[in-house]
């Protein structure tokens, strides 16, 4: 007899689903000892907002006492497991669907994130009762618990039945491996042998779904028992989760999926919130984008060419103080679409891709370093321009304009209506004239101006990077689940990124502190040799400043002098000194005092 509350759910759509369905649920029910319960969901009632009927076929099921059966109007089967798992905490969920069922999104994302132990089954005819089966796992690991447990349990017993065992590894994988793995995996399959022959199979393939298909070639099965991909919350958001191809097979499937905790279904549900707010690309353009994005992130003699000129042209227009020719400059720069196939590799977890674009920015970065520090070495009396000065002092709305950029740059590069943007991206980020702003500082021996160029170079790099990352991981890019070799570079590349940004943005905080020591020592000494210019014995006891930003410097001082009165009167003279060296306009409030005044 059952244990109270323990449950098993079956949910389906048509009767054939249902039928085909309910063997392996009373399967499975009975080997935990409990009951039976199945719904029926009523989309076209829940549509007319109509009650629903339970249908004869259905109550005979229900007949013999032992399976409790409904008829429910809901949008679809997600729908009623949701609501069932909310209320009845069944020890499992199965979900007999057709495979057209299995493209909604609704069903995705109960694949995603279930809130019980789901099993789904698809392309299952009514009376179906499998004698070959194949199990195919990519983890195999203790066999009492997830879909190869569910496997002893899903198969009937019998003399006639064959149960394949499969393991799919990477293609890398040696012969070597190949055979240690498959003297584990029957080692393992002996411990829990069930009454029915057994065998085990290693496959190499690229992916899980791929190696399952070229399983089932030879046509040895008539059912398939697998896995949603367990790789994390990132594999869950993936489209993917589904095999499609495998689905579209026609072999029938029973796929298992591990419940996901509460806080993973609140990030699930938020995802697709915001997911929703943005157009997705679907398969056939992400192709195309993800060709295109790595054609131009390598580095070819046409992306050399148009990055020398970029540079003699920013290095240029730096040193004449023009903002029209930097401007010019970064247009024609090619350096951002390195970094934008940086970010795509990333977010698909192609170690292959980073690669590429890893090395044509640190070959671009060398060759933009020596034309630059070639051109501030031939510029006859070169100086520090105001440009180039601007470049020498980056601040934390840098960082946040790159990473505006570097989403702006992706999403054009994903919507070929906004691809003309592509160039004001280009100019909002500016990466030429901080490389060249580098090269020239070198050349003139200003070590703070290339240290400061070169960290906001960084951050242009960095925040681009990540920013591109999360726009193509938001359009619809992401490591495909089951896939071998892309969850590595993924991890890391977050990593990486987490860090560079963690860092970026210390080293502009501390960079920015820095800059403003630096300014105020050297305020107080223009001061200083302002006033003792007028009145040798004054002494200048505190200079505070107001709105730095602002088009004005408001400076406050305090001086201690013989003749306050006289000292007030240069007030005007001292102001214009002080504005002369600083190269900005300032507003001088001047507080004399007297000794004596200062000692009561």
């Amino acid at each position: 007899m059952a244990e109270a509350n323990r449950i098993v759910f079956l949910a389906g759509s048509t009767q054939r689903a249902i039928v085909a369905a309910i063997p392996f649920a009373e399967r499975v029910a009975a080997f935990n000892d409990a009951t039976l319960e199945i719904w029926l969901a009523d989309s076209s009632a829940h549509e007319l907002g109509l009650s629903v009927d339970t249908p004869d076929w259905l109550e005979a099921l229900g007949d013999n006492g032992e399976i409790d059966v409904d008829a429910v109007a809901a949008r679809d089967v997600p729908e009623v497991i949701e609501q069932f798992a909310a209320t009845h905490s069944p020890i499992l969920a199965v979900a007999a669907v057709d495979g057209a069922d299995t493209s909604t999104p609704y069903f995705r994302n109960l694949v995603a994130a279930p809130p019980c132990r789901l099993l789904f089954m698809v392309n299952a005819p009514a009376g179906f009762s499998p004698s070959r089966i194949l199990v195919a796992v990519n983890r195999f690991g203790g066999l009492s618990e997830g879909d190869v447990s569910l496997a002893y349990q899903l198969a009937a017993t019998g003399p006639g039945t064959h149960v394949t065992f499969l393991q799919v590894v990477g293609p890398d994988t040696s012969a070597e491996e190949c055979a240690e793995l498959e003297k584990r995996l029957a080692e393992r399959v002996r411990e829990r042998r069930g009454e029915y022959s057994t065998e085990v199979m290693i496959e190499r393939a690229r992916s899980f779904e791929v190696g399952v298909l070229e399983a089932l070639e030879p046509g040895d099965f008539d059912l398939v028992i697998g896995d949603t991909p367990r790789s994390g919350l990132i594999a869950r958001l993936s489209e993917r989760i589904l095999p499609a191809r495998l689905i579209a097979n026609g072999t029938p499937l029973l796929l298992y999926s591990q419940p996901t905790g509460r806080t993973a279904r609140i990030v699930l549900g938020l995802w697709n919130v915001i997911y929703g707010g943005i157009p997705s690309t679907d398969e056939h353009s992400r192709v195309g984008i993800y060709t295109d994005v790595r054609r131009s992130s390598r580095a070819d003699a046409d992306y050399f060419v148009m990055l020398s000129l970029s540079v003699i042209i920013a290095s240029l227009g730096l040193l004449l103080d023009s903002a029209a020719v930097v401007i010019g400059a970064m247009i024609v720069a090619p350096l951002m679409q390195p970094i934008i196939g940086i970010g795509l590799g990333i977010s698909m977890g192609n170690g292959r891709l980073l690669e590429i674009g890893t090395g044509s920015v640190f070959r671009g970065v060398l060759v933009g370093l020596g034309l630059s520090m070639l051109v501030g070495f031939l510029t006859p009396e070169a100086e520090i321009t105001g440009q180039l000065d601007a470049r020498g002092q980056p601040q934390m709305l840098d960082l946040m304009i790159a990473l505006a950029s570097g989403a702006a740059g992706a999403y054009a590069t994903c919507r070929k209506g906004v691809a003309d943007t592509v160039a004001g991206v280009a100019i909002a980020v500016a990466l030429v004239p901080p490389l060249a702003t580098v090269g020239i500082g070198l050349a003139l021996a200003e070590w703070p101006l290339a240290l400061g160029a070169a960290l906001l170079l960084a951050t242009n790099f960095v925040a681009i990077a990540t920013a591109s990352a999360l726009m193509f991981l938001w359009v619809g890019f992401k490591p495909e689940p089951g896939r071998f070799g892309t969850q590595g570079p993924f991890v890391r590349g977050v990593v990486m990124l987490t860090v560079l940004v963690a860092v970026v943005a210390v080293s502009l905080l501390a960079w920015n502190r820095a800059g403003e020591s630096r300014f105020d020592r050297n305020l107080q000494t223009i001061v200083a040799e302002a006033v003792q210019g007028i009145d040798p014995d004054a002494e200048v006891r505190e200079v505070t400043t107001r709105d730095r930003d602002g088009s004005v410097l408001f400076v406050d001082v305090s001086i201690d002098t013989l003749d306050p009165p006289a000292l007030q009167n240069q007030r005007l003279t001292i102001q214009s000194v002080i504005s002369r060296e600083l190269e900005r306009p300032v507003d001088l409030r001047l507080r004399a005092l007297t000794l004596r005044e200062e000692e009561n």
